[in-house]
């Protein structure tokens, strides 16, 4: 797939990520979690930040 299209490539790797992120993380993260950083998420979790990130913009919260 690099060969053929990197656009396509970084495609797949986000729909990766955000499957990641949907199958790892329940719904009700900042509920378990209140006033936690997403560093502290992510480590509390065992995953990386990036899955927190995404996860959370995927609840509706703005993160800048």
């Amino acid at each position: 797939i690099k060969k053929i299209d990197e656009v396509t490539l970084a495609k797949y790797e986000i729909e990766a990520d955000t499957f990641a992120a949907e199958l790892l993380l329940d719904d009700d993260l900042l509920d378990k979690y209140p006033n936690y950083s997403v560093g502290d998420i992510a480590r509390y979790e065992g995953v990386c930040e990036k899955f927190v990130l995404i996860k959370l913009r995927n609840l509706g919260f703005d993160i800048s």
